[in-house]
């Protein structure tokens, strides 16, 4: 019996670790249903194989340590658990074993414990006394239950002495064997977290023995070298050390003062695809308890984004200190009181190597106090930057003039808000500008009595002097034009002429043009001369000018130009008929056929002759010819519509008509409108045979002017159709 009872503890224990192993991968929260029901039915699985292999006192009374199974439920898992727990050992009870008494006061037994565990197991206790106590109540109610069915006195001693022996035994075994199997789960589900935790990290994590072997790696490493995880347990990793970093790591490990619990170094470090990435590792040691060490723990992480970041603003420092140092301007660095922080070599240079402290003070006053005013301005942010000019005074008597930019750099968390001053030495310049104004003055009284217009202008277009007397006969006065461009006196379309003009002459060419100006008293036209204004370097400084009234000599040309115009048409009209003349012909012609020809286009032409009209003449006179002419003619220009169809006077009573671009079917439809145009007119004509009234013979071609045709040729075709209307009776159109 008593071995049997040490069965039950074996059973108890392998379906814990079967438990163990079940929840091991789980993640349960002891206050969710889920878990309660999962402990209680556990227990009672647990409880139905303690059954199975029970001591069986007689054919309905058997010995077990069933009573554990609900503690372990209660324990673990609470009242819900107890009470299932007890449930299933209950119905269990009845079923493997029969309805019975004995069966039936076992399940009341196994409710009534599970029903005092249930409520015990919410006591607030230290875990220990908890599980005694839980122990306790079932023992009890399983001592009580015997003494109910067991009437043998010497059989009830034994089996108690056994069964409550078993049971301390067992509920002390299975108390520790809970706790270790417990604890170890958490540890594993700890372990598991810590694992995935350090798997996730953006930072890799490695342990290393003393000689720097890799005992454990996570996943991050991978991700970070390339490698697998495999191969790098077995790769030695000072291998891919950059050379340069190497021996200074070595140093480090070596050195006495590695032995720090903790230290930090960075190398590089080159990748699966051959590339180096610069690495920061933290390296803690581990030691054993005879103080050797053990192992290290590293936590490695990718620099390179800001070892690159750091090379970048190295480059940039050293380009600034260039920059500050070799600049071809003085640069000053002043805190917000005006003090010097720092200097560059060309400003002391610039101001001859002088002491900094009195030159400043050396200056113009009026210029000390526009530069105060720019300050403030900075200081109280009203503008970021602020430009003027200032005079320093040396000790030797020199003046230097200079430009000053002032920008204010501002406050940041390492540093307090300064000053930079940019100084520009502008004394060549500033002389030049003054002889300049001194030349101007003499100029002025040297051009004072000329009657052109003299003027100046700055190197940005800007009007600078005015000289001549030639205000009041134009209405102008000298503060219409100081300190403006052409384009503010003038306006954008006459201003361009001006400017189109002073550009050139900026760059060194000496420009004339004309231009006109509107007043009250008229439209004048101007002739300007431009010639550049240089120092002794040869730079371009600002413009001279000379204007001259060009204006009747304008008008002269105008008339000339009117007068010549008017002769050529003259030279080109017909007297008789006025309509272009046989020499203005053939230029047209020569013009137009060109035109169509290099177009690709049709070349109509009409040539026609008055029929009989010899014997209109005897018939009427030539006075009377000559109106029949006249009227012919404007018959004809009135039938042509476009500008481009022109009618000449070929000659006596032949007209001839161009009619470029004009289709063959096109040019018959005129022809023919104008012979019944001209018969419409019903001039008399008594000795004409062919009607009694004035009529036309009218030849008409089209051609595509070709290289290789003549349009003379085609004048002579023409002809040649005309005869041949007049062959055909006349008064009749032949193409």
């Amino acid at each position: 019996m008593l071995f049997d009872l040490f069965t039950n503890i074996s059973i108890i224990s392998s379906l814990l670790f079967v438990a163990a192993q079940f929840f091991k991968d789980r993640e349960l929260d002891s206050s969710k249903t889920i878990y309660k029901i999962l402990v209680g039915g556990g227990c009672g699985v647990l409880g139905m194989f303690l059954m199975i292999y029970t001591v069986r006192i007689n054919d309905t009374i058997i010995v077990d340590l069933r009573h554990i199974a609900i503690v372990i439920s209660a324990f673990y898992g609470g009242p819900i658990s107890s009470l299932i727990t007890a449930a299933c050992i209950a119905i269990y009870r009845i079923a493997a074993f029969g309805i019975s008494k004995i069966s039936f006061i076992a399940a009341c037994n196994a409710i009534i414990m599970g029903t005092l565990c249930a409520f015990f197991c919410k006591l607030k206790l230290k875990p220990m006394l908890k599980y005694i106590l839980l122990n306790f109540i079932t023992l009890t109610s399983v001592n009580l239950s015997f003494l109910i069915v067991i009437n043998d006195n010497y059989k009830l001693i034994k089996i108690i002495e056994y069964l409550n022996l078993v049971s301390i035994i067992g509920a002390v075994f299975t108390y520790f064997l809970c706790s270790y199997v417990h604890s170890s789960n958490t540890s594993y589900k700890a372990m598991k977290y810590y694992r995935l935790v350090t798997d996730n990290l953006a930072d890799s994590i490695s342990t290393h023995d003393p000689e720097g072997k890799i005992i454990y790696a996570s996943l991050s490493c991978q991700s970070l070298l390339g490698y697998d995880l495999k191969d790098l347990r077995q790769m030695d990793l000072t291998e891919l050390i950059f050379s340069e970093d190497i021996e200074r790591i070595n140093k480090l490990f070596m050195s006495t003062s590695y032995q720090k619990d903790e230290s930090s170094l960075e190398y590089r470090i080159k990748c699966k695809n051959n590339e180096y990435k610069w690495i920061e590792t933290s390296v803690k040691t581990i030691k054993n308890k005879d103080n050797s060490l053990k192992e290290y723990i590293c936590v490695s992480k990718d620099i390179s984004p800001r070892k690159h970041m750091e090379e970048i603003l190295e480059k940039s420092n050293q380009r600034l200190s260039s920059l500050f140092n070799y600049a071809g301007m003085g640069i000053v660095l002043k805190d917000m009181e005006g003090n010097i922080i720092e200097h560059n070599p060309t400003y002391k240079r610039l101001l001859g190597n002088e002491k900094l402290d009195s030159l400043e003070e050396n200056c113009s006053p009026s210029d000390l106090i526009k530069e105060l005013k720019a300050i403030e301005k900075i200081k109280s942010n009203e503008a970021d930057h602020c430009s003027f000019e200032k005079k320093y005074f040396t000790a030797s008597g020199e003046i230097i003039y200079t430009e000053v930019t002032v920008t204010k750099m501002p406050a940041t968390i390492s540093e307090p808000a300064y000053l930079i001053y940019m100084i520009r030495d502008i004394t060549q310049s500033k002389i030049a500008e003054i002889r300049l104004a001194e030349s101007e003055e003499k100029f002025r009284s040297l051009v004072h009595s000329i009657n052109d217009i003299i003027f100046t202008l700055d190197a940005n277009q800007r009007y600078t002097g005015l000289y001549g007397q030639w205000t009041d006969k134009y209405e102008l006065s000298t503060s219409t034009f100081l300190g403006k461009t052409s384009t503010e006196i003038f306006g954008d379309a006459a201003g361009k002429v001006h400017e189109e003009a002073n550009e050139k002459a900026l760059k060194g060419e000496n420009v004339v043009y004309e231009w006109n100006m509107d007043t009250s008293k008229g439209r004048f036209s101007f002739q300007t001369s431009l010639s550049p204004i240089c120092n002794t370097y040869g730079e371009v400084l600002g413009l001279v000018g000379v204007g001259r009234d060009i204006t009747k000599q304008k008008q002269l040309e105008s008339e000339l130009t009117e007068a010549n115009a008017k002769l050529k048409r003259l030279s080109f009209m017909d007297g008789l008929t006025r309509i272009p003349n046989r020499r203005y012909f053939d230029e047209y012609l020569m013009e137009q056929w060109e035109a169509c020809k290099n177009d690709k286009r049709n070349f109509s032409m009409l040539l026609l002759d008055i029929d009989y009209f010899k014997a209109y003449n005897d018939s009427y006179g030539h006075l009377e010819g000559d109106e029949c002419l006249k009227l012919v003619a404007k018959t004809l220009v009135q039938c042509l519509e476009s500008n481009s169809n022109l009618a000449f006077r070929y000659g006596g009573e032949e007209f001839i008509i161009v009619l470029p671009g004009i289709s063959a079917k096109e040019s018959l439809f005129i022809a023919e409108k104008i012979r019944s145009t001209v018969e419409a007119l019903k001039i008399p004509n008594i000795n004409s045979k062919v009607n009694p009234h004035v009529t036309i013979s009218i030849g008409a071609s089209t051609i595509v002017p070709m290289n290789g045709h003549n349009s003379l040729d085609f004048v002579e075709k023409v002809d040649k159709l005309l005869y041949e209307a007049k062959a055909q009776g006349r008064n009749r159109v032949c193409s």
